[in-house]
């Protein structure tokens, strides 16, 4: 853990291997502003909100 308390690196004993990219760091908090398009209340398709990936 660096002094943040961020996760630096993640080490996968039975398969050998590093799980976290070099310079990447894990557990970090994000937060995401809410706008919704038209309804009140939560509207969670994926679709609305995230580009799709191909």
């Amino acid at each position: 853990m660096n002094k943040s308390g961020q996760l630096i690196r993640i080490y996968d004993i039975e398969e050998q291997r590093e799980v976290l990219a070099k310079g990447t760091r894990g557990n970090v908090l994000q937060i995401f502003e809410d706008k919704t398009l038209a309804d009140e209340a939560w509207d969670c398709a994926a679709s609305k909100y995230r580009p799709s990936i191909d």
